[in-house]
């Protein structure tokens, strides 16, 4: 059911369309493997896939079609990556010290807790942002197949939760397998996110920025938060983005040394011309050659949002993890990847890096 109450209008397969983008050919509307903001965001693949994701319509027209539902249809110009270059470490210094705050005292609270899962139970925290007056909401979840301290995974999903206006339902999906696996997940809700949307979306890139800020001071609070937590292992954090959510990673990574690895799924470098008119402080390249920790980073060779030679590859090679601690995964998808060779990457990664989870009533 959509949000409006409608059935079946999206989510089921991905339609072809006749319409060329270069030479792939475009598929709209969403499948059920995808995020639900695919509905409405562009995806084109070669007309040789063959995915049970996409499929087609069959109609009968009663006159000709009109040429713009037929012709070519380029999204957007791609911004080539060749020749760009990360600031200097001076200038950097400059940028890394916006992300900074002083440590006052995060005034938590939990507002509610649910114990219905079999597998998991979950918090409704809260606690003092790094800025003006808000409070930043998170959901803590705490494994039942695992005995603390937890090993944790700070969680940042992609655009449903820009778009969503309630964290009712939570894209747990992404996560579930992590807390079946005797990980705790903590996902914060960042200024702009779900029911701590903006009144309006930020305009100009000065305005985008400050918010991009907000929401980089938002993890790094959320993770002064997991460090008054006795059944958290501080020792034992690991970073998670999908989509959208990939681009916070760097920044905060480069600021903030508590993190001991990331996993970073269909994202990349900013692909469009639009991204490039952002100021330095918030460009995604000049944190990259400063993340040092062991890195995954995840896509579909066939990402239309992260192209792959503008976008998923420059970002790759620009990552300052020594080349042992970083690993590159292209499934043949799209992108949405696989969710089974997902999970086992995932899973893998985090046995190496932070060791395997403590089981259940062991002894500490």
């Amino acid at each position: 059911m959509g949000r409006f109450g409608t059935y079946d209008m999206a989510g089921n397969v991905s339609e072809w369309c006749w319409n060329l983008s270069g030479d792939r050919r475009w598929v709209r509307g969403g499948a059920w493997a995808d995020p639900d903001y695919m509905y409405q965001n562009p995806e084109a693949a070669s007309p040789f896939v063959r995915s049970p994701a996409h499929g087609f319509r069959c109609a009968m027209y009663t006159s000709s079609l009109p040429k713009a539902l037929t012709d070519p249809h380029d999204i957007r110009p791609f911004h080539d990556p060749s020749g760009d270059r990360p600031v200097s470490d001076v200038v950097f210094q400059a940028y890394k010290s916006i992300y900074a705050y002083d440590p006052t005292d995060l005034k938590s609270r939990i507002e509610a807790v649910d114990d219905s899962s079999p597998w998991w139970g979950r918090e409704r925290i809260s606690f003092d942002a790094a800025y003006a007056n808000e409070r930043v909401i998170a959901f803590l979840f705490l494994p039942r197949n695992a005995s603390p301290p937890y090993e944790t995974v700070l969680f940042v999903p992609g655009g449903t939760a820009q778009r969503e206006r309630t964290s009712e339902n939570l894209e747990l999906r992404r996560v579930d397998f992590l807390l079946r696996t005797g990980h705790a997940v903590l996902y914060p809700i960042c200024r702009g996110m779900y029911e701590r949307h903006l009144a309006s979306p930020a305009t100009g890139p000065n305005e985008t920025r400050d918010l991009l800020v907000q929401q980089a001071k938002d993890i790094r609070r959320s993770v002064d938060y997991i460090q008054t937590r006795s059944d958290l292992d501080h020792e034992k954090l690991a970073f998670y983005g999908v989509s959208t959510g990939v681009g916070f990673g760097p920044k905060v990574i480069a600021a903030d040394s508590r993190f001991k690895t990331a996993i970073l799924q269909g994202g990349g470098l900013p692909a469009s011309e639009s991204d490039m008119a952002l100021p330095g402080e918030v460009q995604l390249i000049n944190f990259l050659p400063r993340v040092k920790i062991p890195i995954l980073m995840m896509n579909g060779k066939d990402d239309f949002l992260s192209p792959l030679e503008q976008s998923q590859i420059p970002m790759f090679r620009l990552l300052g993890t020594s080349a042992k601690d970083k690993r590159r995964v292209v499934f043949d998808s799209g992108h949405s990847v696989p969710r089974p060779e997902l999970i086992k990457e995932v899973l893998t990664w985090l046995d190496h890096y932070l060791g395997p989870v403590r089981p259940k009533d062991a002894r500490q």
